[in-house]
């Protein structure tokens, strides 16, 4: 068999920087599956220059380019996606990829392909971030395997350190682990099955860009 490809994604607000929360969970990540054979590819987000006034903004903004991102995902097996919690919802270099990419919905690009996703909070929200992803990933096409997602929460590893009885069903860094194999073993029987086609989907950009309240 094959040695299978794993992308990862990282849709964190820092990128590459040492503050991304995100991109420790993913190097977590890499290190399991390259231990279990796989061959990986991190995509990281790049940092935009931006003009606010008079002042520049650099290494703030931080963007998923969809073509350059796309193209990794062509050639994968199955796929991480990672991301912060910021009010209950993904960080936006995540959200804006999906939207930029939404004309690949149902491609072979997604279609048939295991996702397993990574989310860090601080307190709260990040179960719901989870779940969206979740949605967003099943609708592009992808497959989630189960207990394929984790939240790994600030105050849950606080409460675990303290030793609080409550807290042994909090994610830790172990569940990396498990995700990872689970998104392996998936990955591995993908080919043997045949997904049909894709429900009908809107592809022009143009078309998904336009405004179309008003129209008769």
């Amino acid at each position: 068999m094959a040695t299978p490809l794993i992308v990862m994604i990282n849709g964190s607000l820092h990128g590459a920087s040492e503050a991304s929360n995100t991109l420790r969970l993913l190097c977590l990540a890499e290190k399991e599956l390259l231990n279990r054979g796989a061959d990986t590819m991190l995509v990281q987000p790049k940092p935009l220059e931006c003009t606010i006034g008079d002042s520049i903004l650099t290494e703030t903004i931080h963007y998923l380019e969809p073509s350059r991102v796309l193209t990794h995902l062509q050639a994968a097996d199955g796929l991480i996606v990672a991301t912060g919690t910021y009010w209950g919802q993904g960080g936006s270099t995540l959200q804006r990829f999906f939207e930029e990419a939404t004309f690949s919905e149902g491609t072979d690009v997604w279609l048939g392909k295991p996702a397993a996703l990574i989310v860090s909070e601080h307190s709260s929200g990040g179960q719901v971030v989870l779940s969206n992803l979740m949605l967003t990933l099943s609708n592009f096409g992808c497959v989630i395997p189960p207990q394929g997602g984790m939240v790994y929460s600030r105050t849950g590893q606080a409460a675990r350190s303290r030793g609080e009885k409550w807290a042994i069903d909090v994610w830790g860094l172990e569940d990396v682990s498990s995700i990872c194999q689970k998104l392996l073993a998936y990955a591995a029987r993908r080919k043997a099955i045949d997904w049909g086609s894709s429900w009908p989907v809107a592809r022009n950009r143009d078309e998904l860009n336009k405004a179309w309240i008003g129209e008769g």
